[in-house]
C-alpha cells in the first residue's frame, strides 16, 4: 500500500510503503530518472511509534528529510477506510498490530509516552481475555535418551524467531535441523539451541518439527510460537507485562489469519 509521495529534486520521487505480510517492514521506494530503487527497514513491534527518516542525497543535492512512523501510516489507513476497500479490509489487522505494538512498548519500556495504539478507542484498546486452555497448544517430544529439552524463547523483533534449547549427556554435540525453515544453530555453555527465523504472523499457530540427532539415536520435538504463548499464560508467576504481550500477539495472529489468504 502506498501512502506518501514526495518529489522535490528534479527527476526524483520518493515513496514510503508499509509491508505487512511475513513481517512488518517500511519500504522507501525511490525513482531516479525512471529507474527504481528500494530500501527496506524492518520494524519491531516495540518500534511502531518510533520515527524513521528518509532523504534523497545526490552529490551536493539533498531532498527534505521526511520523518515517518509505522503508527502514522496505520492511523492514516484507519481514517480512510470509508473510501478505500483495501484499507477497510486491513483495519482489524491494523488495530491488532497497534495493540501488539503498544504492549510490546510497555514490556520493553520503549517510548511509553507515545503508545502505538493511542489513536484507538478505549474499547479497541482492550484485549480479549484469553487463557492457556483457550490456546491449547502443547509441545510433543520424542528425544534420544541422552538429550533433554530445556526450554524455548520467542524473539519479538520484526521477524518472529522461535528458539528451542537442549542439553546432552556429557555435552555431546547434537545435530538440530528443521526442514523448510530458516534456521541457525549455536552452543552456549552447556546448552545447544536452534533458532527458527522469519515466522509469519499468520503461521504463529503452525507446529514446527525439529529433528534431533545424538550419539544415542534420533528424535523429534514439535513446537509453535503459540505453544510458547500458552506456557507463558499458564505460569502463575510469569511477568504480567509479558502475559499482556503474548495475549496481544495471539489476537494479532487471529487477525492475520483472517486477513491473509492461505
Amino acid at each position: 500500500m502506498r501512502l506518501f509521495s514526495a518529489e522535490n529534486l528534479s527527476g526524483y520521487q520518493l515513496c514510503i510503503c508499509l509491508i505487512m505480510h511475513n513481517h512488518l517492514q517500511m519500504q522507501f521506494r525511490m525513482c531516479v530518472n525512471n529507474l527504481g530503487y528500494i530500501f527496506k527497514c524492518d520494524v519491531a513491534a516495540k518500534e511502531i511509534s518510533s520515527e524513521i527518516t528518509a532523504q534523497i542525497i545526490d552529490g551536493e543535492k539533498k531532498s527534505d528529510v521526511h520523518p515517518y512512523s509505522v503508527r502514522e501510516y496505520e492511523e492514516y489507513l484507519l481514517t480512510h477506510t470509508s473510501d478505500n476497500t483495501e484499507f477497510a479490509a486491513a483495519a482489524p489487522l491494523v488495530k491488532a498490530m497497534l495493540n501488539y505494538g503498544a504492549y510490546s512498548q510497555l514490556y520493553f519500556d520503549r517510548n511509553e509516552g507515545a503508545l502505538a495504539n493511542q489513536s484507538l478507542t478505549t474499547a479497541e484498546k482492550q484485549l480479549g481475555v484469553i487463557t492457556a486452555g483457550d490456546i491449547n497448544k502443547n509441545s510433543e517430544a520424542n528425544l534420544p535418551d541422552d538429550v533433554t529439552f530445556t526450554g524455548a524463547t520467542l524473539s519479538l523483533k520484526s521477524k518472529t524467531t522461535l528458539s528451542l534449547y537442549f542439553k546432552s549427556k556429557e555435552n555431546r554435540p547434537l545435530n538440530l535441523t528443521c526442514g523448510g525453515m530458516t534456521t541457525e544453530t549455536q552452543t552456549i555453555n552447556d546448552e545447544q539451541f536452534i533458532r527458527i527465523r522469519d515466522i509469519a504472523a499468520k503461521k504463529l499457530s503452525e507446529d514446527v518439527t525439529v529433528n534431533v540427532s545424538s550419539q544415542e539415536g534420533n528424535g523429534t520435538i514439535t513446537y509453535s510460537p503459540l505453544t510458547y504463548c500458552c506456557k507463558v499464560l499458564a505460569k502463575t508467576d510469569a511477568n504480567p507485562k509479558l502475559q499482556d504481550v503474548v495475549t496481544a500477539l495471539y489476537w494479532y495472529w487471529k487477525a492475520a489469519d483472517l486477513y491473509f489468504p492461505d
